[in-house]
């Protein structure tokens, strides 16, 4: 195997260690050699048979009382000795070939960010029906170049730190490469942030309050991130989310709503069909309500 740049993989877990192990695990068990990555585990308790197994295996622990992801991941990257950072959510799963993948890929050093596709799995871990194309969802399908992420914009950000890390490889103007290669489980849950409610009103109290607290994270973004590119993408991400939101608020803008087809990378067939959608939201405003909650409800 060729020399290669190597890989910090940053694990981030706080108040929850159900499935903690089970994720280091599948970040130990690669075909990628011992010496080309990393592994750091970020958490806020202790727990002997976790510790141990950390220890065990030369892992670095950091205890951190933050709970914030960003200030997680701020601790863990301020040590990492990679050149290349994959994430992995304590919850989540890496194929066994995910690193020795990642490795190859960068090598090409005008390469700075990577987003893979994922198969999703619930609490059991069966594959479950459910798909997401944007190139920021799922931190676990993530890896960037270290020195592209800004670390103090890194430190005052809240949420939706996925799409910060995508924005940042986007602020670069370097090369970004997302595929269709499946290397992650991701795993959706009712323990996880995205948590599903089991009536229908806490279901739309807990929508909409995701999709301000995401929407409000853009807002924040739109302020750091200078580059068209950059804007581009947050301008789509909060229209997207405005017609998420069509339900419950029915107050996304037309020019805004141009600016999410111009920008949407899946071509025109996607877009007709998010237009019909649109249509069909003003028409009766609670059949994506209705359709997506029976969607959810499915998986659980």
């Amino acid at each position: 195997m060729k020399d290669g740049p190597k890989i910090s993989v940053i694990i981030a877990s706080y108040n929850r260690k159900e499935f903690l192990l089970d994720a280091i695990k599948s970040a130990l068990n690669q075909t990628l050699p011992k010496d080309k990555y990393e592994i750091i585990v970020v958490k806020n308790y202790n727990d002997d048979k976790i510790d141990n197994f950390i220890n065990k295996n030369d892992m670095i622990s950091i205890f951190s009382d933050n709970k914030s992801l960003s200030l997680k991941l701020y601790e863990a990257l301020k040590i990492a000795k990679g050149d290349v950072i994959s994430f992995l959510d304590d919850d989540d799963l890496f194929f066994n070939n995910k690193l020795e993948y990642v490795y190859n890929l960068f090598n090409n050093k005008a390469l700075v960010y990577y987003h893979n596709k994922f198969i999703m799995i619930n609490k059991n871990g069966d594959i479950i029906k459910r798909k997401a194309k944007a190139p920021d969802y799922n931190m676990s399908s993530i890896s960037i170049k270290k020195d592209v992420i800004n670390m103090d914009y890194l430190r005052i950000i809240k949420r939706a730190v996925d799409t910060f890390m995508y924005l940042c490889a986007l602020e670069s103007g370097k090369k970004i490469i997302v595929n269709k290669m499946e290397l992650t489980y991701y795993r959706y849950h009712s323990s996880a942030s995205n948590t599903i409610s089991i009536n229908k009103e806490e279901f739309n109290y807990n929508k909409i309050k995701k999709i301000d607290i995401l929407m409000d994270s853009l807002y924040i973004f739109r302020n750091l991130f200078k580059s068209k590119k950059s804007i581009s993408y947050i301008k789509w991400s909060i229209t997207n989310y405005e017609i998420v939101k069509c339900p419950y608020d029915n107050s996304i803008k037309v020019e805004n709503l141009i600016n999410y087809i111009l920008h949407f990378h899946d071509g025109i067939r996607h877009n007709i069909m998010f237009i019909g959608i649109y249509i069909l939201i003003l028409i009766y405003p609670g059949f994506f309500s209705v359709y997506i909650q029976r969607k959810i409800f499915e998986i659980q």
